[in-house]
Parts: C-alpha cells; sequence; structure tokens
C-alpha cells in the first residue's frame, strides 16, 4: 500500500513537470524580436562587466517563450557571444570593436538568458548564466602551429613586459600626470626565447611626472588607457618595446573608484574560483562562468565567477533526444529559475555565425 502510495506522489509530481513543460513555444530564432531581446542581453553583460572585454553576439541557438496568464511573456534564449577586444569601460559602440581572432585565440562565450516582457514595457533581463572559455592551446596549435599561446598574466615575463613598456610610456607621453597599473588582461607567446605580447589597462593618477611629490587624493575622473606592447625576452641582449596605448574617459567610475594598490586589480571584482585555486592563462578575472541571480525587487545582481581554462559546451539539436530536462539558474536568494532543456525550432535555430569559427 505505501509502495502504490508512493508511486502515485511520484506520478502526480512527474505529470505536474511534463504539463508545465508542455506551456513553452519554441521561438524562431531569425525574428527580428528575439534579435532584438538577444541584443538587449549582450548590452546588459557588458554593462555589468567591470574587467576584461566587451562581447559581441555571435548566433542565437535556441529560443523558448512561456506565456503566463497577466500577459507577461518569459522568454528563455541560448545564445553565443564571441570576445571583441575592446576594454570593458573603453565608451566606444560595440558595432566600433574588433573581434578577437583565432590567431589571437579567440574567446567564447555560451549563454542562457532569461528575459522578461510585457506590452508596452521594454524587456527585462532577470538573469543569466555564461560559459566564457578561450580555444585550447592543441586547437590553435593544430590549426596554427606559429601562432602564440596565452600565458598567465602573472607570469614573470609577462609583469616585466607590462613594466618596461609602462615605464617607457611614462616617459615618452605628454600627458602631465603619471600612469599606473590598472589591471593586465592578456598575455601571450611563442614560447622561450621570443616576444611577449601584453594587454593592459592604465590609470591616471594625480601624481606629476616632473615632480615627487604625490597627492594622496584620488582623480575623480581619471582618464584610462588600453595599451598592447610587445616585448622582447628579458634575457635578450638589446631589448626592444613596441607599445601603442590608446586613452580614453569613462562615466563608469562608480566601477573604479575604489582601487588598493597602483598595481593591483580593483577590489570591485566578482569572487574567482578555479580548480587548484590559480588564475587561467592569459584572461582576466571575469573570463569564466558567470552566474547573475535573478533580480528580485530591482535589487542589484551578484555575480559570481568559476575559473575554467576550457568548458566543453553543451550543444542540443533537434536530432539529439527529445527528452525534457531542466536546469538550475543559479541565484542567491530563495527564488531559483529552472532553465527548460527542450528542442529549438527546427527551421530557424541555430542561426548562422555572425563571425566565422577560424576567423
Amino acid at each position: 500500500m505505501k509502495l502504490f502510495l508512493a508511486f502515485t506522489v511520484c506520478l502526480q509530481l512527474f505529470t505536474s513537470w511534463t504539463t508545465a513543460l508542455d506551456n513553452y513555444v519554441a521561438v524562431p530564432c531569425n525574428g527580428q524580436g528575439v534579435l532584438a531581446l538577444a541584443e538587449l542581453t549582450v548590452d546588459h553583460i557588458n554593462k555589468e562587466r567591470t574587467h576584461g572585454y566587451k562581447f559581441s553576439l555571435d548566433r542565437i541557438e535556441n529560443v523558448q517563450e512561456l506565456k503566463e496568464a497577466n500577459g507577461t511573456s518569459t522568454y528563455f534564449l541560448d545564445i553565443d557571444l564571441r570576445e571583441t577586444k575592446c576594454y570593458v569601460l573603453n565608451p566606444k559602440a560595440l558595432n566600433d570593436c574588433e573581434i578577437r581572432s583565432f590567431k589571437e585565440t579567440k574567446v567564447e562565450g555560451d549563454c542562457k538568458v532569461l528575459i522578461e516582457t510585457k506590452s508596452g514595457v521594454p524587456g527585462h533581463v532577470k538573469g543569466y548564466k555564461c560559459e566564457i572559455s578561450p580555444d585550447s592551446a592543441h586547437d590553435v596549435t593544430e590549426k596554427c602551429p606559429d601562432c602564440a599561446h596565452l600565458m598567465l598574466t602573472n607570469s614573470t615575463a609577462a609583469q616585466h613586459a607590462v613594466e618596461v613598456s609602462l615605464n617607457k610610456f611614462n616617459q615618452e607621453s605628454n600627458n602631465q600626470h603619471k600612469f599606473v597599473l590598472h589591471e593586465i588582461t592578456r598575455a601571450s607567446s611563442k614560447g622561450l626565447g621570443t616576444p611577449v605580447l601584453v594587454e593592459y589597462v592604465i590609470r591616471e593618477t594625480p601624481c606629476r611626472k616632473d615632480s615627487e611629490i604625490c597627492p594622496l587624493i584620488a582623480i575623480v575622473n581619471p582618464t584610462f588607457g588600453f595599451c598592447v606592447s610587445t616585448v622582447t625576452p628579458v634575457n635578450s641582449t638589446q631589448e626592444t618595446i613596441v607599445e601603442i596605448c590608446e586613452l580614453f574617459h569613462t562615466k563608469a567610475t562608480e566601477a573604479v573608484a575604489t582601487i588598493a594598490e597602483p598595481e593591483g586589480k580593483g577590489d570591485a571584482a566578482p569572487v574567482v574560483k578555479e580548480e587548484g585555486g590559480s588564475e587561467a592563462p592569459g584572461t582576466d578575472a571575469d573570463d569564466g562562468v558567470e552566474h547573475v541571480s535573478p533580480v528580485p525587487n530591482n535589487a542589484s545582481a551578484s555575480i559570481i565567477v568559476e575559473k575554467s581554462d576550457s568548458i566543453p559546451k553543451r550543444k542540443r539539436s533537434i536530432q539529439d533526444s527529445s527528452e525534457s530536462s531542466e536546469e538550475t539558474l543559479a541565484s542567491t536568494g530563495a527564488q531559483i529559475i529552472h532553465f527548460p532543456d527542450l528542442p529549438e525550432d527546427p527551421t530557424t535555430c541555430p542561426t548562422k555565425h555572425k563571425y566565422p569559427e577560424d576567423q
């Protein structure tokens, strides 16, 4: 009798769960409305990032719509992103940002997004989860043996390259104030004895170049600079430095106002975790798995980043098993969102890549 009751309860729960999944509708991926929602998501993600680079929409893989009785629709989007070369605080328009190429070890993002819409009200991103990962060194070497590989940004070679190139910038620039390191975003090299390429961000200080006296106050709206430098190895007989720095102003002073040390990263960085406790090679602190909780009562969302060198991306297609399942979207509060794992619209999903895989 107890076994029968247990079976009955399980059957009722399963029936309720499958009925809820039946309420989802697969939406065409190529619609203008869906594209607008995807671009809204990318803009939202880029605005929330305080480290690293901006991302651009690459393709839309799956869209599910859940309509509610009050006229509200919830969209579940599965989209792919590609990393650009624009630093997150750079005010440059996303359309003007160059995409990171395969030869430079491109970085991709696989994002699951939850958006709520209502007639006459702009769409609202309630939550998202992104798996951000660079191409593996094996894949890069296989297709491009002569290409540089990512290296740890805190390695001796990378730190030295930044130090000497920043010194050169401060000596040769026409700026009245000295600049200090804000963060190293990327480092790469072809191996021992070859030049080291570093990308890093610098920040203006109140210290004048022609004075040893430096005020202890911070500049309210400092000038930032994004630098790309190539430096020959430390043990080279004639070290050469080739550097290009683009200076810019940003309105995002809240994200960078509190900085403990000139050589350190801003302490507003998300939590970073990685197996083994080390930072992934050549990538910034945000290039991991981002879990942004749904925002109850318009409260600010928090970010947890779990670092990973190479995160396998699960791609579901209509040919895959149609067995339904759900994935939980991380939440710091009591509210938990279940992301449906359902077949996409077979005629329009996924859309074509905006950027070629080997580009």
